[in-house]
């Protein structure tokens, strides 16, 4: 009888221990529920073929940094000595201007763009460097929260500007001078880079697909509309879906810093950089014109967690909310002062897609999509007064008058 219970027990736990493996199997991993994105051509060119590439995103992207020039020669700004190293914090780097050597590691254009596809944000980055086969390379993108600038001067110096939680790296390792060999994702995590995802590889089919990242090199010569003919493997492209790596809550970028180390380890010392800015973030900006102009105030009330959320303006004055995530907001005009009325509000500047604005009376109820963008302006006029004037035929006339 015992042995007979011990036997049921011992068949319902297999029972249930090959269910949950069931659910397992029949679960895959949160990285292969990314989208199919394939709407720019990662396939080691700067051709347009049937979707968008670098030789089109000036008018395609929704923000895009140009094809920046880094100098090739002692006119060149690279890393300096000290700890210069991505593992180290910005505030750490320094920086002096001298020719980069080796030639490997010396960068001569690079580039980004962002696009929403497939209802993700997708960052795309590039970078062409001086023709160098010798030895191992590692490229990297940094994609930085704060604003990054160079301090001192004249010819070395330090970075100003500090990471935060959530600055993207994005690094490629080149062996014996050759092909994409690995890339990797880090973000900075509490004074740290830590490897966020392991669903990266080479872009494959043209594309970043399913991926949360991928890279690709020219296997062959190409032709470029900023830098002419690039041999292999010297132009290297890739993409990030931050839709996937910041499911939550996407951080918002405003520096693209890229560079370059001799060696595939994370504590190698870096050699050249390339510096500039990148918006990825909503922004409102609310403006008041009043008439006749003067310094009354007109206040507001705003929904959605801007920051101020309330504010005043007089006639010429703006409102500006940066750094803002995808999302529902609004702006309401509270009742005007005595004397004065809402004569019109409009909202003529909407840019990107799932960005909306529906006005109702006093109030701007605003969708802002990836890179959302809205201005709308509130139109206030004095109203029309009358005054009577009595006057009195003698002065001293003590006459009363209804």
């Amino acid at each position: 009888m015992i042995g007979s219970g011990w036997n049921l027990r011992r068949l319902l736990n297999v029972v249930v221990l090959m269910c949950v493996a069931a659910v397992f199997v029949a679960v895959p991993l949160a990285a292969s529920a990314n989208p199919d994105v394939d709407g720019f051509e990662l396939e080691g060119n700067a051709a347009v073929d049937s979707g968008n590439d670098w030789h089109n995103a000036d008018s395609t992207a929704l923000v895009f940094t140009g094809f920046r020039s880094d100098p090739t020669n002692d006119d060149d700004t690279g890393y300096g000595s000290g700890l210069t190293k991505d593992t180290a914090d910005v505030s750490q780097w320094t920086w002096e201007q001298a020719d980069v050597t080796p030639a490997k590691s010396d960068i001569v254009n690079d580039y980004a763009a962002a696009y929403v596809e497939d209802g993700n944000l997708i960052l795309y980055f590039g970078q062409n460097r001086q023709l160098d086969r010798e030895g191992d390379a590692n490229v990297g993108f940094w994609f930085l929260q704060d604003g990054i600038a160079l301090a001192g001067g004249p010819d070395k110096g330090t970075f100003d500007g500090s990471h935060v939680d959530g600055d993207l790296l994005v690094q490629s390792e080149f062996t014996n001078g050759g092909d994409v060999s690995g890339i990797r994702v880090y973000k900075w995590q509490s004074g740290g880079i830590v490897e966020v995802t392991t669903n990266v590889g080479e872009c494959a089919d043209g594309k970043l697909g399913t991926l949360d990242a991928c890279a690709i090199v020219n296997s062959g010569t190409i032709s470029t509309d900023w830098a002419g003919d690039i041999t292999s493997p010297y132009f290297f492209e890739g993409g990030v879906n931050l839709s996937a790596l910041f499911p939550q809550s996407l951080p918002c970028f405003s520096t693209f810093l890229t560079n370059t180390r001799t060696s595939q380890s994370e504590s190698a010392d870096l050699k050249d950089f390339g510096l500039g800015g990148i918006d990825t973030c909503a922004s409102v900006k609310i403006t008041k014109q009043a008439t006749p102009s003067d310094s009354t105030q007109f206040g507001y009330s705003t929904t959605g967690g801007l920051d101020p959320a309330s504010f005043s303006l007089a006639s010429g004055g703006t409102q500006s909310y940066m750094k803002l995530q995808p999302g529902n907001y609004s702006v309401t005009e509270n009742a005007p002062p005595s004397g004065w009325a809402l004569d019109s509000l409009s909202c003529p500047n909407v840019q990107n897609p799932g960005t909306s604005v529906q006005i109702t009376d006093a109030t701007a109820n605003i969708t802002l999509g990836f890179l959302g963008h809205v201005e709308c302006t509130y139109v206030n006029k004095r109203q029309p007064q009358v005054k009577v004037v009595k006057v009195f035929l003698p002065a001293n006339d003590p006459g009363k008058f209804d």
